[in-house]
């Protein structure tokens, strides 16, 4: 039912979300706290670009040049490591997080949210064709699960056995309402 749900809604957007599950022997409480963290530094990272410096820097990546877009990863990394360093956010989890939520900005791709399920699910908002294969390549690279290895040992006594995937079907609904979209000259 929620799949249903957001392809008709996001379909208008041109937008598709994907939800990446991530399995980790953590325990409940642990599990909390990861969703919480994540979702903390999504909220500051979101506040952080609407600020005119960070907008403008955004802006920048509609220039397709390959080395725009990498002085622009790097300056949102240092701004992201910055803002949440002032939040109070540990190390470890900065390391990780900064470069990772830069790298996706870049890509045209977002954390919605993450929440608990039968796993931890992460909810990704690509708004093209290309963050949706970009999205599957950092899962399928093991980018996504490096990052959610730090972010986890980040938490305090937690053992880490990360195992991180996307349902073939949900890629293939997001594929098929970008994909159809595209061709309908929407």
């Amino acid at each position: 039912m929620l799949k249903v749900c957001i392809v008709t809604c996001l379909v208008f957007f041109c937008t598709a979300v994907v939800p990446v599950h991530v399995d980790a022997p953590i325990g409940p409480a642990a599990e909390q706290v990861f969703i919480a963290e994540l979702n903390r530094a999504r909220d500051v990272i979101d506040e952080v670009k609407q600020m005119p410096a960070v907008s403008e820097l955004i802006k920048r990546l509609r220039d397709p040049n390959e080395e725009v877009k990498a002085d622009v990863e790097d300056q949102l990394i240092t701004k992201f490591k910055d803002v949440l360093y002032q939040h109070g956010f540990q190390q470890s989890f900065r390391s990780s997080v900064a470069p990772f939520l830069a790298h996706i900005t870049v890509s045209y791709i977002s954390v919605l949210t993450a929440k608990q399920g039968d796993s931890i699910i992460v909810y990704f908002l690509c708004e093209s064709l290309q963050s949706l294969d970009h999205l599957r390549q950092m899962i399928a690279s093991h980018y996504i699960h490096e990052v959610f290895v730090a972010i986890i040992e980040a938490v305090p006594h937690t053992y880490v056995g990360v195992y991180v995937r996307v349902k073939d079907e949900d890629l293939n609904v997001a594929l098929q309402c970008l994909a159809g979209l595209q061709d309908t000259g929407l």
